[in-house]
């Protein structure tokens, strides 16, 4: 079996130090023993779904090699990223209405169970594709639950208060989740690779590890109390001192996190791995070498969003602010799409994308701090699942357009869908010309883009910031309030 140093050395070393900030994390909560176990069955579920996810994404893997016009629509619809949208909103409105996430929460985690089962027996099954659409609705129902961990936290946790903390301390849990599981699944590649099982044993034994971790995460989720007064929208009194919601703040939310997605699903477009490949094949990388580097250019984006973001919130927040945040952030990604635009070298790809992860996790974390907030200021609108639809439907749109011309075989897509066609082709300097160009043209309109949405964010981020534009001030404020809140609330007990 040939060697994957990064799986076996540098993933443990990030899955081992982000373990370690979750610690610190949770032992910083108020009621730590409950929250700690919070935290435990939040990572065991979403690293099942993170193997999930990765798994039914190979699933999906048939399309880039047929040419079948239903086959493309099948795909479309048996993406779970589609039914995420749907479910997303729901989850929020249903409830906020029945005054409970933990019911839709143990409702994904049973989703996230069947699905596990689903890819399990159907693995080699000729019933595989309507097997990936099922497993595409289940996936879609589980990732719906994602906001819900921010909001039971953030209600229970902090009394609907620090929305902002949540998000990123949350934000981080379900990532390294998602890492893990997918790492898990990257192990097993590796293992086939060498016939050291066969790929059904493989993934039956992972999938089992998968499921147990699931029941474990739904069992100690079981100790987490909830309170339904914390559930929805404040209370008058408290309304009444934070800026007043209106549909035009929705209007410009929606806006601003529809193009991010947009923006960060540009530059993580599947087109990019085609192209590193036939880079690296030019500088004479062995086939094994080149999905390597691959890999761990696609990991690298995620890393920074369980790595760094705790961190960047405990240090500097406090002194520039959320909206600072965002524009520093785009203007690195700026930077950074500018140098790709003209610099094809594919280690410095690799960097970057750590960075692009970074960029888009800090303004992803304010965004949804930001749909939570406004979501505890209105009735009867789920913010922040019309948010979490708003994050999907760029990257969701994008894929789709390509996906579709792949199996049209327009342009570039031609001869080249998959990594395989790109190493196996003998007009290499030709591919390798046409996707300099291609890669050029790309990250030149991302550069654009991203500048658009810097005025954008200078000059309309105070409307969706709320009071957080001034966050020194805003986060003695939330304390304020937050004392006389539990102060009236005692009060209104004791005289009972």
């Amino acid at each position: 079996m040939k060697f994957n140093w990064d799986l076996f050395l540098l993933d443990p070393l990030f899955i081992i130090f982000g373990i370690f900030l979750i610690w610190i994390m949770a032992k910083k909560e108020k009621n730590e023993r409950t929250w700690i176990l919070f935290y435990i069955s939040t990572l065991l579920i979403w690293i099942a779904n993170g193997f999930v996810i990765k798994t039914s994404t190979m699933q999906l893997g048939f399309i880039e090699t047929n040419s079948s016009t239903w086959l493309t629509i099948l795909g479309i619809f048996g993406a779970s990223t589609f039914f995420a949208m749907i479910f997303k909103p729901l989850a929020t409105k249903i409830t906020s209405k029945i005054k409970s996430r933990r019911i839709w929460i143990w409702a994904a985690m049973a989703s996230t169970i069947i699905s596990l089962i689903l890819i399990m027996i159907f693995n080699d099954s000729s019933q595989q594709i309507f097997i990936t659409i099922v497993c595409g609705i289940l996936v879609g129902f589980s990732l719906s639950s994602q906001l819900l961990f921010l909001l039971i936290f953030n209600e229970q946790a902090y009394y609907r208060f620090f929305p902002l903390k949540t998000a990123v301390k949350i934000g981080a849990l379900t990532s390294l989740g998602t890492f893990i599981g997918g790492w898990m699944l990257s192990l097993n590649l590796a293992f086939q690779n060498s016939n050291f099982w066969t790929e059904k044993i493989n993934i039956n034994i992972t999938g089992s590890i998968c499921i147990f971790l699931s029941l474990v995460s739904l069992i100690l989720n079981l100790f987490v109390k909830e309170n339904k007064y914390f559930i929805g929208e404040f209370e008058l009194e408290v309304k009444n001192q934070f800026i007043t919601y209106s549909k035009k703040t929705l209007i410009i939310l929606l806006i601003t996190v529809f193009s991010l997605g947009l923006i960060f699903s540009l530059t993580q477009a599947s087109f990019i791995d085609l192209y590193l490949a036939a880079v690296l094949k030019e500088m004479h990388f062995s086939k094994d070498q080149i999905y390597q580097i691959i890999r761990i250019y696609k990991e690298w984006y995620i890393v920074p969003q369980f790595l760094v973001g705790y961190l960047i919130y405990n240090f500097v927040y406090k002194k520039i602010g959320p909206k600072h945040i965002m524009i520093i952030s785009i203007i690195l990604t700026s930077l950074l799409s500018l140098i790709l635009a003209f610099v094809h070298n594919p280690f410095v790809f690799v960097i970057a994308n750590f960075f692009l992860g970074l960029c888009f996790t800090q303004c992803l974390y304010i965004l949804y701090g930001m749909s939570m907030m406004w979501l505890y200021r209105v009735k009867s609108i789920p913010i922040t699942g019309i948010v979490g639809t708003a994050i999907l439907a760029g990257p969701f749109i994008f894929e789709t357009i390509i996906l579709v011309l792949k199996n049209l075989n327009i342009g570039f897509f031609t001869k080249f869908k998959t990594i395989q066609d790109v190493l196996n082709n003998l007009e290499h300097q030709t591919l390798l010309n046409d996707a300099n160009s291609v890669i050029s043209i790309l990250f030149s309109i991302i550069f654009a883009f991203s500048m658009g949405y810097l005025f954008w964010v200078i000059f309309f981020g105070d409307a969706f910031l709320g009071e957080y534009k001034k966050y020194g001030e805003i986060v003695i404020k939330v304390k304020n309030v937050e004392r006389n809140f539990i102060l009236n609330k005692i009060k209104r007990k004791m005289e009972l």
